[in-house]
């Protein structure tokens, strides 16, 4: 029998992670959700995994019921400890990870930590691709504007454009994310994430891989548009939330990509 997903707390390295864990099977389908959001915005996803797959969602720290960093440490490389501290702790040896924006840049970052033996599968679900063909100076003047009175003006604009195709629930749900996430976290993993390059390490991972994109999304700064020779599966009337938009439709995307994996995997 399956095993619901239970709230767990474990150690991180900058404080407490909250994880979501649970389900079974030697290979876990890890999860990873985007700035502003928590473990719980996978909850459908993990009911659905959860009776054929060992599955862990966890908050990034700073977001949900994990620990804010002291020292206000966003970056990637402190992402990735976490990611593998969630990892080892809970004793994973074998992993399939699926990330959602910036926990989908979390996941490529962390796949150079990773030995390719410890990996199944990556999935990534509307990421973010590389920013540095963007007009000079434009990233680091939005860096900056992060950081000033602007903040709240910024943070709501970049939030309600991304939410324009969204259900209603899924506004109420991101935006009541966006209200209770600090700055410190929003500025510090919108600095990671529009910062970091994705190009070496999505080329560096030739194992199994499925881009899952929002077909709306026509920016050129999206992972699935500077990478269209990768696999992919575009989502239709949904937004930049898409599993949560479409739950039904990301989860049988998964569920094939999983399922092509072979039992020797998954």
């Amino acid at each position: 029998m399956s095993e619901a997903p239970r709230r767990l707390q474990i150690a991180g390295p900058a404080g407490t992670l909250s994880v979501l864990a649970g389900g079974v099977g030697a290979t876990a389908v890890v999860l990873v959700h985007g700035l502003a959001g928590t473990s719980i915005w996978w909850d459908a996803t993990l009911a659905h995994l959860a009776s054929r797959h060992r599955v862990i969602a966890y908050d990034l720290r700073g977001h949900g019921g994990s620990a804010a960093p002291a020292d206000e440490a966003y970056g990637l490389e402190a992402h990735t400890e976490d990611l593998l501290a969630v990892l080892d702790q809970l004793q994973i040896d074998r992993v399939v990870l699926v990330g959602h924006s910036f926990g989908a840049t979390v996941v490529m970052h962390a796949l150079a930590s990773l030995p390719t033996a410890r990996v199944a599968g990556v999935v990534l679900v509307d990421a973010a691709g590389d920013f540095s063909r963007a007009p000079v100076g434009a990233i680091e003047q939005f860096i900056g504007a992060l950081h000033s009175e602007m903040y709240a003006e910024l943070v709501a604009d970049a939030f309600t454009e991304n939410l324009g195709r969204a259900t209603d629930a899924t506004k109420s749900l991101v935006l009541a994310g966006v209200e209770r996430t600090a700055p410190a976290a929003m500025q510090g993993c919108y600095t990671a994430l529009l910062r970091w390059d994705p190009g070496a390490a999505l080329q560096a991972w030739q194992g199994p891989l499925l881009l899952v994109g929002d077909a709306g999304n026509e920016s050129d700064y999206a992972l699935h548009a500077q990478h269209r020779h990768r696999p992919m599966h575009l989502v239709r009337d949904a937004s930049h939330w898409l599993h949560l938009d479409q739950p039904a439709v990301f989860r049988a995307a998964l569920d094939d990509f999983l399922g092509a994996l072979g039992a020797s995997d998954v």
